[in-house]
């Protein structure tokens, strides 16, 4: 309603100038005709006065609308509840190479969060990546131009992960990281293509400190319904071979959904771009609202810290040895 009682403000504004100006203009010839002195010309005053007021009244549809359309900060309008962080935890494993996904599915999927980065209304971004092992890649204390910056040079960083799926891991990282902002509301975003196969903890029971601590979690299972094309080098070249796509979208789903929010299954680019796109305007719209648990939580939240705190550690020890 603001905005379009702003922009009727705005059009009164011009309809007035523009019959004063009428108006102004016959009066002139009026009195040249009278005078016979064509040196008379319009006192520049109210004209600028009218430029004053139509430029207040744009800057006043932009401030106010902006917010409430884009989910951008900023205005008299912003209301948030509590500042937002998210935490990215894409999948690192070799089967993320496959090209069913253009190029393949690692790089699409560091395109789309170099995207999702750069227009998200968070105010704290971070990254976990996961592959046999789980890291730190950008601290959640860094600012956006940072995690794109990393984003921007990863490509195949296969050099820092031991092969295989550690989901659970990568998970308990990522609310590690999102604790170091712990008055916000907090999303985890994870991409993957495959299910758990390694690692100190099972997706499952990393979920359930996050219901505790009021994460909220997207999963995004990565990979088309058919076997997807991955490059092996092979003495006589560069060939081709079939991999099968495991996801377990079940389970997936259940555990998305234990923390308020959803799973999705992108098959090509453009459901990738879709999906993206969705996730940004959910999180968008429920900057505004209160945050409200989801769940019963199977235990405390101090409990919960505990647990993370101390199969973190654990990880930490894993990657110095």
């Amino acid at each position: 309603m603001l905005f379009y009682a702003s922009i009727a403000l705005l059009l009164i504004a011009m309809l007035a100038y523009i019959s004063r100006l009428s108006s102004y203009r016959n009066e002139l010839k009026q009195n040249r005709s009278r005078r016979k002195d064509t040196s008379v010309q319009p006192a520049a005053g109210w004209q600028i006065s009218y430029f004053v007021v139509m430029a207040v009244l744009v800057v006043a549809v932009i401030w106010f609308y902006l917010p409430d359309k884009f989910g951008v900060a900023g205005g008299l309008n912003d209301k948030r509840q509590k500042p937002v962080s998210i935490a990215y935890a894409p999948d690192f494993s070799t089967s993320m190479l496959a090209e069913d996904i253009t190029p393949n599915r690692i790089n699409a999927t560091v395109e789309a969060l170099l995207k999702h980065a750069k227009h998200t209304p968070a105010d704290y971004v971070g990254l976990v990546g996961f592959a046999g092992n789980s890291k730190v890649l950008s601290s959640i204390e860094n600012s956006n131009t940072h995690l794109r910056n990393v984003l921007r040079k990863l490509g195949t960083v296969s050099h820092l992960f031991a092969d295989g799926a550690a989901i659970g891991d990568g998970l308990l990282l990522s609310i590690s990281n999102l604790l170091a902002k712990p008055d916000t509301r907090s999303y985890i975003i994870l991409f993957t293509d495959g299910m758990n196969n390694g690692g100190m903890v099972s997706p499952n029971t990393a979920a359930e400190p996050m219901k505790a601590l009021g994460i909220r979690l997207y999963i995004v299972g990565i990979g088309s319904y058919e076997d997807g094309p991955i490059k092996v080098q092979t003495p006589n070249g560069t060939v081709y071979h079939k991999i099968p796509v495991e996801i377990d979208d079940e389970q997936y789903t259940r555990m998305a959904a234990s923390t308020g929010e959803k799973y999705f299954r992108v098959a090509d680019n453009e459901d990738l771009k879709r999906v993206s796109g969705e996730i940004d305007a959910h999180i968008k719209e429920n900057i505004w609202k209160p945050d409200v648990p989801v769940n019963p939580f199977s235990f405390s939240k101090e409990e919960a810290l505990q647990v993370v705190k101390k199969v973190v550690l654990r990880i930490d020890r894993q990657v110095e040895k």
